[in-house]
C-alpha cells in the first residue's frame, strides 16, 4: 500500500468500507475494474487474512509476480 486506505465493498469511493488498510501493507491483486468514472479498481486480499475488498489503484504501489513460474504475469479484468 502506498497509503493508509479504506478498503471497499465495490470499486467508488462512496462504497462503505471493508477495513482500514496501512500503509506498507501487501495487497494480492485479484482483478481489475474500472468504474463510470474511469477510474481503475482492484479487487484484493489482505496479506495474512482472509480480508477481500476494492481498493483504488492509486492507492497501491503496484507490483506483479509470476506466481507459478511460468514466466507469464496476467492482469485479469474482474468478470471478464
Amino acid at each position: 500500500m502506498e497509503v493508509t486506505a479504506n478498503l471497499k465493498v465495490g470499486p467508488y469511493a462512496s462504497c462503505s468500507n471493508v477495513a482500514s488498510v496501512g500503509k506498507g501493507v501487501t495487497v494480492f491483486l485479484h482483478c481489475w475494474a474500472d468504474n463510470i468514472y474511469g477510474n481503475e479498481w482492484w479487487y484484493v486480499r489482505v496479506s495474512g487474512t482472509s480480508t477481500y475488498g476494492w481498493m483504488s489503484s492509486d492507492n497501491l504501489i503496484m507490483g506483479f509476480l509470476d506466481d507459478n513460474g511460468d514466466g507469464v504475469q496476467v492482469r485479469e479484468m474482474c468478470g471478464a
